[in-house]
């Protein structure tokens, strides 16, 4: 048997590590220590290569998440996100706002003729004279 902790030989009988004092609880044979020792060491390595996988899959999602928001913003194409970029993008939002709007008044304006609503609105005449 040796002591877990500074590797001393121990009999069967020790209470403790004549060398470091370490309680025999502590004490395993040599063969149990190093087979512990490889399996820590085998998880350390899974870990850390998980760990590396893990972040380097991160890393590569932030830059192409970085890369399609330049590429959607980049509206007048220069490479870069500025000032320019939103003028171009308040334009747009302006122009599908009033285009919106222009179509609900069209869809307005086409249920107005419509005979159902003409029928309504007489119906509510008849209903609720003045």
């Amino acid at each position: 048997m040796f002591c877990s902790n500074c590797g001393n030989g121990l009999s069967e009988s020790a209470k403790f590590c004549a060398n470091c004092g370490v309680k025999a609880g502590a004490v395993i044979d040599a063969e149990q220590e190093l087979v512990e020792k490889t399996e820590i060491s085998s998880f350390r390595s899974a870990y850390n290569s998980a760990s590396q996988a893990v972040s380097r899959t991160a890393s590569g999602a932030k830059n192409i998440g970085g890369m399609l928001a330049a590429q959607i913003s980049d509206l007048n194409g220069d490479g870069k996100i500025d000032a320019e970029d939103f003028k171009i993008a308040a334009a747009r939002a302006k122009q599908f706002s009033s285009s919106a709007i222009g179509e609900a008044g069209k869809i307005g304006k086409n249920a107005m003729q419509s005979d159902l609503v003409k029928e309504a609105v007489s119906n509510s005449v008849q209903y609720f004279p003045d």
